[in-house]
């Protein structure tokens, strides 16, 4: 009987010891150890991806792909422009940051899409694009962005737009190098055009620009300067007869050498001989202007004015004869050429101090060019018709991008 009762209690201390080495058990599993904040691990920045590089490369990469629209631009962007299916190209949106300006890009009610991309070459400070939206079926706009170098958005602005729900109203615009003119047309009973203009600075920043305001400045004179010259630049196959600098950028003036005595690229039949080169700051060609031929002279002459931010060229040309100058405005980066001044100062034993360079008088008012001349008679297109006349108010006009010469009778 005692051993059976000593038998039952082993069994009741080893069902004991079980139950306390399962509560302990559980007990160590339950313990949760308190973690302070400050004792919580941050990823390093080594760990972290680095989305804001990743995001400029790919702006970067994007904006270099675009083509190159040369200034003037007439941007009238509409159905019309995209008829074929290869009319529409796909565009980068989250590169291009579309979605600042449409944050409902990818709402399924909107049917959104980027169908169009060019860039304009406004600034080395700051990137141009212009970006079509199709608007659903039946509204589409293009919107001129500037970004930063590293591909964030400064501003924007609206200079096409188009609709064919009623066909009502339209919008198109003149973009020149820091300029923009945007006409708002609207249909009812008839036409109205509503025109406003904004300027372009040169932080990329785009202000509307109040024409009737009397306190901004409308009219300044150029007068001559001279650039500092540059020595030790080489192109290849171009002949450099001077190179200047100014700010980042080379202006240089020469001809493409033939090889072998014959015309070749960039050299054409109709477009050889001396012309003016800009080179940016990495010493890349991004203009050369259409050649003028085989000339004795081709020297530029520089014209600024402390109210604007323009630099005007004027390439002497002169054979035996001087006949006139070659035209440029160089403004935020680009050169355009605005023509011939098919003009020259009157003087029997052809004295220097009479060719165009140095008689030319340059004004500005209202962005209209006046050019006038310090002589008393001149003659207008020289080395073919070489007709004198009295110099009675003869001017050239740049206005509308056209160069035209006003004489008395034609005013």
């Amino acid at each position: 009987m005692v051993k059976f009762i000593n038998k039952i209690m082993k069994y009741i201390y080893l069902f004991i010891l079980i139950f306390f080495i399962s509560c302990v058990k559980n007990k160590e599993q339950k313990v949760e150890v308190p973690v302070k904040a400050q004792d919580t691990i941050e990823p390093s920045d080594e760990q972290k991806p680095n989305t804001i590089i990743e995001e400029a490369n790919s702006f970067i990469k994007e904006i270099n792909k675009a083509k190159v629209i040369e200034l003037p631009i007439i941007e009238n962007t509409n159905f019309d422009s995209f008829i074929e299916p290869e009319d529409f190209n796909d565009v980068n949106v989250k590169a291009f940051k579309i979605l600042e300006l449409y944050p409902d890009f990818y709402k399924d009610t909107h049917n959104y899409r980027a169908i169009a991309l060019y860039r304009i070459k406004l600034s080395e400070v700051f990137y141009t694009a212009v970006i079509t939206i199709k608007k659903g079926d039946n509204e589409m706009e293009s919107q001129l962005i500037n970004y930063d170098l590293k591909g964030n958005i400064i501003d924007s602005k609206v200079v096409a737009y188009d609709e064919i729900a009623e066909g009502m109203s339209k919008i198109e615009s003149k973009i020149e190098n820091n300029s923009i003119t945007i006409n708002n047309i609207l249909w009812i009973d008839e036409k109205k055009v509503e025109t406003k203009q904004f300027e372009i600075k040169t932080n990329g920043k785009i202000e509307f620009l109040d024409v009737g305001d009397k306190s901004v400045k409308k009219s300044s004179s150029y007068s001559e300067f001279k650039p500092q010259k540059v020595n030790n630049i080489q192109i290849d196959r171009f002949s450099i007869n001077q190179a200047f600098q100014i700010d980042s950028f080379k202006v240089l003036s020469g001809n493409f050498e033939p090889v072998e005595v014959k015309t070749v690229a960039p050299d054409t039949e109709q477009d050889w001989g001396d012309r003016l080169l800009l080179l940016n700051g990495e010493n890349e060609m991004v203009y050369k202007s259409q050649g003028v031929g085989d000339v004795y002279l081709y020297e530029p002459h520089f014209y600024k004015s402390d109210e604007s931010n323009k630099v005007l060229i004027i390439c002497q040309l002169a054979y035996e004869y001087p006949f006139g100058g070659d035209a440029f405005i160089f403004e935020n980066g680009n050169i355009i050429n605005i023509g011939i001044l098919d003009i020259e100062g009157y003087s029997e034993d052809q004295d220097v101090e009479a060719y165009l360079a140095n008689i030319v008088e340059i004004n500005e008012k209202n962005s209209v060019l006046e050019f006038t001349f310090k002589s008393d008679s001149l003659v207008i297109e020289p080395g073919s018709k070489d007709r004198i006349i009295k110099n009675d108010n003869v001017k050239y006009i740049y206005e509308n991008n056209r160069l035209v010469l006003k004489e008395k009778n034609n005013k």
